[in-house]
């Protein structure tokens, strides 16, 4: 009878402790901050295949590209994250409103479809906020290796800050006659 009961009890422990098996969606992300006067932000890009491209400051190296690999663990984090502030549905948000501020901007694919949101830090901090300040800093904690080719990102802010200023046509004055 006592090893009745104590091979029920080892089969519900074990029972129990089964790893949990997550059946993520997300397929890519994509992530940029504009920086604001004094920075020149940066762009990420993580996919499924645990592939991470950077582009930005990286340790000592000055805005260049670098590539990596995450963990399992860190895209399993990354997918309960984007799910918490339920990315399907969270608004866009503004892409407009201050002028020394760092912009925010979030793609994520799933599923053949596209979710994209837009936040400023001269925004009350919320949990979208949080994510992408996380997401701002996971270079820190990833061995990276520089590379020579440009990564080609589909953000928009990144796009804005490899423009040369020279790029940029302003219109002629116009002639008041006051």
């Amino acid at each position: 009878m006592k090893s009745i009961i104590f091979l029920s009890i080892l089969l519900l422990f074990i029972g129990c402790n089964k790893p949990v098996h997550r059946n993520n969606k997300i397929t890519k992300i994509e992530f940029a901050r504009s920086g604001a006067w004094a920075d020149f932000g940066a762009s990420i890009s993580i996919d499924s295949g645990l592939n991470y491209k950077y582009w930005g400051d990286y340790k000592s190296a000055k805005q260049k590209y670098f590539v990596g690999k995450i963990s399992k663990g860190f895209w399993d984090t990354l997918n309960i994250k984007l799910e918490g502030i339920k990315f399907k549905t969270v608004t866009l948000g503004t892409d407009r409103g201050c002028m020394d501020c760092e912009y925010y901007e979030l793609i994520v694919h799933w599923e053949n479809r596209t979710k994209r949101i837009l936040r400023n830090d001269s925004q009350p901090e919320d949990s979208v906020m949080s994510v992408f300040k996380w997401l701002d800093r996971s270079h820190n904690i990833l061995k990276l290796r520089e590379v020579k080719d440009s990564i080609k990102f589909e953000d928009r802010t990144h796009f804005v800050l490899k423009q040369s200023i020279k790029s940029i046509k302003f219109p002629p004055p116009q002639n008041s006659n006051n």
